[in-house]
């Protein structure tokens, strides 16, 4: 993981020709896909401008992990970027269906909807991405509340 924050923060700073370098050094000799770094890579040539490379590595990473969320996400942003937004709206809807609490592709449906100017589809679309928005807040609240108790019962029970 500590591989994946740097080439983000790469990406973030703008160095984006260094961490496609990096990424495909690091991938190159194995046989195996992995996603994350497939992901990242394709992230790079889809800001680079190259959204043809960048569709290519996300369709070759779906066909190894087909309900990957965060790979049907980006190729449906890069689909997107295409002027395929019908193509895009599938792939965002795939992504909630394999995650139905995955925040950013039906944030990225809304977007989409917006440009076939389905206007009502968008604003239901905006309102379900609030809504999960707000559910994974409290949700995460919830956990770690539970997690202090629990860690305060047992600190009682031992010292009882």
């Amino acid at each position: 993981m500590l591989f994946e924050r740097q080439i983000a923060k790469m990406i973030e700073s703008g160095n984006l020709e260094w961490a496609a370098s990096e990424l495909e050094r690091k991938t190159s000799g194995s046989h195996k896909v992995n996603i994350r770094h497939e992901n990242l890579l394709a992230i790079c040539h889809a800001k680079l401008g190259d959204l043809g490379k960048a569709e290519w590595l996300l369709s070759s990473a779906l066909f190894h992990h087909p309900e990957d969320v965060r790979t049907l996400n980006n190729l449906g942003n890069v689909e997107l970027l295409l002027g395929r937004t019908q193509t895009a709206l599938n792939l965002y809807k795939k992504a909630v269906v394999a995650d139905p609490f995955a925040k950013e592709p039906r944030y990225n449906m809304c977007l989409a909807y917006l440009q076939l100017g389905y206007f009502d589809k968008a604003l239901y679309t905006y309102q379900e991405y609030d809504l999960i928005r707000k559910y994974s807040t409290i949700g995460k609240f919830v956990f770690f509340g539970a997690i202090a108790i629990l860690i305060s019962l047992f600190v009682y029970l031992a010292l009882a």
